[in-house]
């Protein structure tokens, strides 16, 4: 679904809003570094009013609106658009055209120059669904934030400084894989710790299952456990 992005142009946006009642406005600064942006239903309060109702207050000074009838097409444009690292979503407590806030995190590697091609860009292959910004939050909902391998809770060892940092494991049922299916993050994404997501990637065209892999760290630690071999003392 498109979007439509007004910057510099009032009176189209509220003309926008006006013809799309049921869409979905993404609020964002227009600076591209700035990452912080709030998603709102178009008939929210919130993206109605500016402060002292100045001329140009909703798309003509620092502030853009993307526009759609589609969250996931909003959530795409604004990654293709912002270098930050970190792009946070916020739910709007009015509204609430999101269940909770959501968080894009790149990879370091995307922002690093091509070894083979320096003025170049890197190419990074990744699972669509376990990258889908929605369909993580939505995993997250539903599942909590403990890794499903090994039960680590990354915010409460690390503090607000891993707030959202938990991976999604792409993991369908069995069957549904080899034909055409529409995703449900409540049933086919896992969340899982960065260490354990790579482990159940690595070397691997097909990953290993989130059980097979718990089945691996309990013999691994069964067998650390194990008593060594009995030494007569003389």
């Amino acid at each position: 679904m498109s979007v439509t992005v007004h910057d510099g142009d009032d009176a189209a946006y509220l003309n926008w809003l006006s013809e799309h009642p049921e869409g979905f406005v993404l609020n964002a600064k227009r600076l591209s570094t700035d990452g912080a942006c709030s998603i709102h239903r178009a008939t929210c309060g919130h993206i109605l009013v500016v402060r002292n109702h100045a001329i140009g207050g909703f798309t003509q000074r620092g502030g853009i609106k993307l526009c759609s009838g589609s969250i996931d097409a909003l959530l795409a444009h604004i990654t293709s658009i912002k270098s930050s690292p970190l792009i946070e979503i916020r739910r709007c407590k009015r509204c609430e055209a999101i269940a909770s806030t959501i968080l894009i995190e790149r990879r370091a590697e995307e922002f690093l120059p091509s070894l083979a091609d320096p003025a170049g860009t890197v190419t990074v292959v990744v699972n669509a669904f376990e990258r889908n910004a929605l369909a993580r939050a939505l995993c997250m909902e539903h599942h909590g934030t403990l890794c499903k391998v090994c039960d680590v809770d990354l915010e409460h060892r690390y503090g607000l400084l891993a707030t959202g940092a938990m991976n999604v494991h792409f993991e369908p049922r069995p069957g549904r894989i080899d034909e055409p299916f529409e995703l449900d993050p409540r049933t086919d994404l896992l969340p899982v710790c960065p260490n354990c997501h790579m482990m159940l990637h690595r070397g691997r065209d097909k990953p290993l299952r989130v059980e097979d892999l718990r089945r691996i760290m309990e013999r691994k630690r069964i067998r650390s456990i194990a008593p060594g071999p009995f030494i007569r003392a003389e």
